[in-house]
C-alpha cells in the first residue's frame, strides 16, 4: 500500500515526461445495505472475529490490477532504490523489466541459484531466509518499493539466501544481462542504484548480526525487530576516528562488518590497546544508560559498517519492552565493568579478513592462501581473492585496479563485503607492488600477513616500507610476517634474524613469525 500511495503522489510529475499513465481498472464498490436496528439483537450474542494485521491488510487492499495496466516508470519512480533519475533511465529500465506474479508459498529464488536478476517489489509480501549462526532464520521482509537480490556487477555468482512469497505477490524483474547493458549506457546512474542497493543490503545485515550478537541475542524476536528499527547504519573508512576520548558517549556502536579498536594515547607513556570489536560486538555500550565520558579513542582499523543505537532510541525501546530492555541494561552494565577490570585476551583467529602481502618478490603468497583456506572452518571455508581472478570473474580487464573515487568502486566494495559475510573468512592476495588492489586488500583486512620465503633475509621489503609510508593502512591492521620453508617435513627452520613465535592463527603451527614495525601492541 505504501508504494501505491507514493505512486499516486508522484504520478502527476510523470504525465509530462512519459505521456498519460495507463489507468487502473477499478472495481465498483458494493452498495451499503440499510442499517437494520433489529439485527443487533440477532447478532449481539455471537462471538467476535479476531483478525491479524496481515489478514486485515489482505481484506482491505484492493486486488492488484492486471499486468498490462501497470505503469512501470511510475513504479520505478516511487521506489526508494530507483527514484531521482531522468526520463531516459526510466524508459530504458521499463523496456527491460518483466512483470511476474508469484502465488503464496512460491519462491523467487533459492540459495544456490544463479544471481541472474534483480527484483523490485510492487505488491505483496516476501520473506528472505538464510542460514546464520548455524540456524535458519528470517533475514528480512522486503516492502513494496524495495529491491530484492544483489546488484550483478561482478560476474554471476550464487544466491546466498532464499526469497519466498508469504502471500500472492507481484514483482518487476530486471535481468543481469539488462543491468550490464544499462551500466554501460548510464554508468553514473547505475552506480548510484548499486550504492543504494548496497545500503539496503547492509540494512538487512543488521538484523542478521543482531540476532547473533553477544549483547542482543537473548532478546525475543519481537524485541529484536524493534531494536533493529531504531538502529542507524553508518560507514567508517579505514583509520577514521569514530569517537574521541573525553567526549560524552551518545550511542552504542555494533559492528556489522569490519573491526573497531579502542586505543589510548597518553603523552610520555606507552599507548595501550584496550580491546577490539569484530562482527556482532559492541563498543560504547554504557552510552545507553547515561552520557558518561569516553575513556579512549575508537578507530576503524579497516573499512567498517556499524549500527548505532542512541539513547533516545533506547528509551523508546524501554517504554515499549520494559522487561526485556531492563534485563539487557543489567547485562550491558555488568559486561562493561568486567571489561574495565580485565585486559582483553581475545584470540587472533577471531579475525575474518586477511590481506596476504608479499614481503619480497617471488614470496609464496598464493600457496599460503590456498593452505590457509583449506585449514579454515566457518560456514563455507574461506574465499580466496586475487586481482587476476577478480578481473576474470568481472569480465573486465583491470577491474581490480578500480580507484576508490570511480563510480564502479561501489560494486567492488559491496562485492568484497558480501564475500566475507557469506563465506565467514576472506583471504585477499595482494600484488607485489603498491597497486590499488594491494591498498584495497589492506583497507578490508583485520590482519595483514606479510609472507616471505624462510631463505630470504629478514629485512623490511620495499613494498612494506612504501605501504607504511604512503597511507598507514598497514599500521592499522595487526601485521605479522610469516616465513615458510619448502621441504619434505614442512617444518619451519628460521634463518638467523627470524624470530620464532606463535602463529597468528591457532590452526597453523609450522610457521615462524617476525612482528613487523607495524605490529600493534597486545
Amino acid at each position: 500500500m505504501g508504494l501505491m500511495r507514493r505512486i499516486g503522489r508522484r504520478a502527476t510529475g510523470l504525465l509530462g515526461r512519459f505521456g498519460p499513465a495507463r489507468r487502473r481498472t477499478t472495481q465498483s464498490e458494493p452498495r451499503t445495505p440499510r442499517h437494520d436496528h433489529g439485527a443487533q439483537s440477532r447478532f449481539a450474542d455471537k462471538p467476535s472475529i479476531q483478525l491479524s494485521s496481515d489478514q486485515l491488510h489482505d481484506l482491505l487492499a484492493p486486488p492488484p490490477s492486471p499486468a498490462g495496466d501497470i505503469d512501470i516508470p511510475s513504479v520505478l519512480v516511487a521506489s526508494d532504490v530507483f527514484a531521482g533519475f531522468g526520463p531516459a533511465v526510466y524508459q530504458a529500465l521499463s523496456r527491460e523489466a518483466q512483470i511476474i506474479d508469484f502465488q503464496e508459498g512460491a519462491s523467487l529464488f533459492r540459495a544456490g541459484d544463479p544471481e541472474d536478476a534483480v527484483y523490485i517489489v510492487y505488491h505483496g509480501r516476501l520473506a528472505v531466509t538464510g542460514e546464520r549462526a548455524g540456524r535458519e532464520m528470517v533475514l528480512g521482509e522486503p516492502e513494496a518499493g524495495s529491491a530484492v537480490g544483489t546488484y550483478p556487477a561482478i560476474g554471476t555468482g550464487r544466491r546466498a539466501v532464499t526469497v519466498d512469497a508469504q502471500r500472492a505477490s507481484r514483482v518487476l524483474k530486471v535481468s543481469a544481462h539488462a543491468i550490464a547493458d544499462l551500466s554501460r549506457r548510464f554508468p553514473g546512474e547505475m552506480a548510484r542504484i548499486a550504492g543504494r542497493m548496497a545500503d539496503q543490503t547492509r540494512r538487512t545485515r543488521v538484523g542478521t548480526v543482531l540476532r547473533a550478537s553477544p549483547v542482543f541475542r537473548e532478546l525475543d524476536d519481537s524485541v529484536l525487530r524493534h531494536v533493529e528499527a531504531e538502529m542507524e547504519v553508518a560507514r567508517a573508512s579505514a583509520g577514521s576516528l569514530i569517537g574521541r576520548a573525553g567526549e560524552p558517549m551518545e550511542a552504542l556502536f555494533m559492528v556489522v562488518n569490519g573491526r573497531l579498536r579502542t586505543w589510548t594515547e597518553q603523552p610520555r607513556r606507552s599507548s595501550a590497546l584496550l580491546r577490539e570489536a569484530g562482527q556482532g560486538e559492541c563498543v560504547d555500550e554504557i552510552a545507553i544508560v547515561g552520557g558518561a565520558a569516553r575513556e579512549a579513542d575508537i578507530r576503524a582499523i579497516r573499512d567498517t559498517t556499524v549500527a548505532k543505537l542512541n539513547r533516545h532510541g533506547f528509551e523508546r525501546l524501554l517504554h515499549r519492552h520494559p522487561q526485556g530492555i531492563n534485563h539487557l541494561t543489567i547485562e550491558v552494565v555488568a559486561k562493561h565493568y568486567k571489561k574495565m577490570c580485565v585486559r582483553q585476551t581475545r584470540p587472533l583467529n577471531s579475525s575474518t579478513g586477511f590481506a596476504l602481502i608479499p614481503a619480497h618478490p617471488g614470496a609464496p603468497v598464493a600457496e599460503v592462501a590456498r593452505m590457509l583456506a583449506r585449514s579454515m572452518g566457518g560456514r563455507s571455508g574461506a574465499a580466496v581473492i586475487d586481482a587476476p581472478g577478480l578481473d576474470a570473474q568481472a569480465g573486465i580487464p583491470g577491474f581490480a585496479e578500480t580507484s576508490f573515487n570511480e563510480p564502479r568502486n561501489q560494486y567492488l566494495v559491496e562485492w568484497q563485503e558480501r564475500q566475507e559475510f557469506d563465506a565467514g573468512h576472506v583471504l585477499m592476495v595482494a600484488d607485489e607492488t603498491a597497486t590499488n588492489w594491494t591498498r584495497r586488500c589492506l583497507r578490508h583486512a583485520d590482519q595483514a600477513l606479510l609472507i616471505a620465503d624462510a631463505r630470504a633475509a629478514p629485512d623490511v621489503g620495499a613494498l612494506e616500507a612504501e605501504l607504511m609510508e604512503a597511507d598507514g593502512h598497514l599500521a592499522s591492521a595487526r601485521a605479522w610476517c610469516w616465513c615458510i620453508r619448502r621441504g619434505p617435513t614442512g617444518r619451519v627452520a628460521p634463518r638467523p634474524g627470524w624470530k620464532a613465535g606463535p602463529s597468528a592463527l591457532t590452526t597453523m603451527s609450522a610457521w615462524a613469525t617476525r612482528p613487523t614495525s607495524a605490529a600493534s601492541p597486545g
